[in-house]
């Protein structure tokens, strides 16, 4: 079997590559941002909304504060798995890690994606990042969400790129019915 030229096809979607061979990548720091202005504007709604219902402090400043306090948990939860994340491209493998306390890893192999789309919203789309969802026909990872990208249609080409790669050179092919 061909192996695949890992390192030149995602170089340009933002993956370093590695002492033995691979390429590594993780989301963007602007992830963070984007999140953070998101749920900093939902604080201030909050907070809008409190103060419009309430003008005379005639509740308890708890009844303002929960909700903040959720959202800020939400937040540092957000940001401790964000910062955890790791893709990695390894021969013809596609592994992920994330998490702190309770770890996850996977692995799918780089010929068995289908298809992979890209979602961004406005604020991901002024920092330049995006979500890649990466389908497959593994049974044990149908999908891999891979999470404040940068240079996410760089990355959805050189995904799908690969993946036709591996297949050529292994002998599989898609048959489409006309």
């Amino acid at each position: 079997m061909n192996s695949i030229d890992a390192t030149s096809l995602f170089n340009e979607a933002a993956f370093s590559p590695t002492a033995n061979g691979g390429v590594v990548a993780r989301p963007s720091i602007y992830v963070i941002a984007s999140m953070l202005v998101l749920r900093g504007l939902m604080i201030l709604a909050l907070t809008f909304v409190y103060f419009w219902l309430y003008p005379q402090w005639q509740l308890s400043f708890w009844f303002l504060a929960a909700p903040i306090i959720v959202v800020l948990a939400s937040m540092l939860k957000s940001v401790a798995r964000i910062l955890t994340i790791e893709y990695d491209i390894k021969g013809d493998k596609l592994i992920f890690r994330e998490g702190i306390f309770m770890r996850h890893m996977g692995a799918v192999n780089i010929g068995r994606i289908q298809n992979a789309d890209v979602y961004q919203t406005i604020v991901e789309r002024f920092f330049g990042i995006g979500t890649v969802t990466v389908n497959t026909d593994d049974s044990t990872v149908r999908v891999i969400w891979m999470i404040g990208m940068r240079k996410p249609d760089a990355l959805r080409a050189a995904i799908l790129e690969s993946s036709e790669s591996v297949r050529k050179a292994r002998g599989l092919y898609e048959f489409v019915q006309p």
